[in-house]
């Protein structure tokens, strides 16, 4: 078998709505790169390889991911950036991400794409009240898109868009979450910060 790893950013912007795995591709760089990325991989079907696709979402983690080990938030998050609208397709900690694309490789049934977020799925607005509550810190000022959009250019999509990405058939296949939301999966990160003294 080969297992891709993929992004949610396959989907590109969805403001409203579930995303399941069935969901077509967006417009825009990220979701022509993973389409281009995936394509590949499923080539390899031809030849009876299984295939499966896991489309990440934002890794939440004590090691690393998008919250750095002193406790901030990736730059455009904590300064609240993104529309407040948008969904934030996060899983964390490392765990369940790791754990979905296990569940993945040893059902067999499971093959192509598959998210990997939590079920929890939040609003930018709620993650930075949330981040602010564990981080007992302020959430910053707003940065306006179109200055993010002049610094990252085509990368300013993974901040400016979002989606409700919803890990259908991991729930379908019994995968059982260790963290199924968004305040449990930062209290655990913090509390492995605060325990290494970091």
């Amino acid at each position: 078998m080969l297992v891709n790893i993929s992004a949610v950013g396959y989907y590109g912007d969805v403001p409203e709505g579930d995303v399941l795995e069935s969901h077509p591709p967006g417009r825009g760089f990220l979701p022509e790169l993973s389409v281009q990325w995936e394509r590949e991989a499923m080539a390899r079907q031809r030849i009876g390889v299984r295939v499966v696709l896991p489309r990440v979402g934002i890794v939440l983690d004590a090691g690393g991911g998008a919250l750095p080990r002193h406790g901030a938030a990736i730059p455009p998050v904590r300064r609240r950036a993104a529309r407040q609208r948008h969904a934030v397709d996060a899983v964390g900690p490392l765990d369940d991400a790791l754990g979905i694309i296990l569940k993945a490789i040893r059902e067999p049934a499971l093959e192509g794409p598959v998210n990997v977020s939590a079920p929890g799925i939040v609003r930018m607005s709620e993650f930075c009240r949330e981040l602010g509550r564990a981080l007992a810190v302020l959430r910053g000022f707003p940065v306006p898109s179109f200055v993010l959009r002049l610094i990252l250019g085509e990368m300013s999509v993974v901040v400016l868009t979002g989606q409700r990405a919803i890990p259908g058939k991991a729930l379908d296949a019994g995968y059982a979450f260790r963290y199924p939301d968004l305040a449990g999966a930062l209290t655990s990160v913090f509390a492995t910060h605060a325990k290494h003294g970091v």
